[in-house]
């Protein structure tokens, strides 16, 4: 099984998570229960299906 990434979400009309490194994914399913700023754990999903690969996160948990 992949191990789970770390990152602080970031809130907004498409909210994101931003990791240590600054690259920001934006975040798949509905995650109005984060506070902006929270350190969040997640699994990176790599959606092929558009002209560009885009990695996405998946499965928000409070870290």
């Amino acid at each position: 099984m992949r191990p789970r990434e770390y990152g602080n979400f970031i809130s907004g009309i498409e909210p994101k998570v931003i990791l240590g490194y600054g690259e920001r994914l934006k975040v798949a399913g509905p995650c109005e229960w984060f506070d902006e700023g929270a350190r969040v754990s997640f699994w990176v999903v790599t959606d092929l299906t558009g002209p560009q690969v885009r990695k996405i996160a998946h499965s928000l948990e409070l870290a």
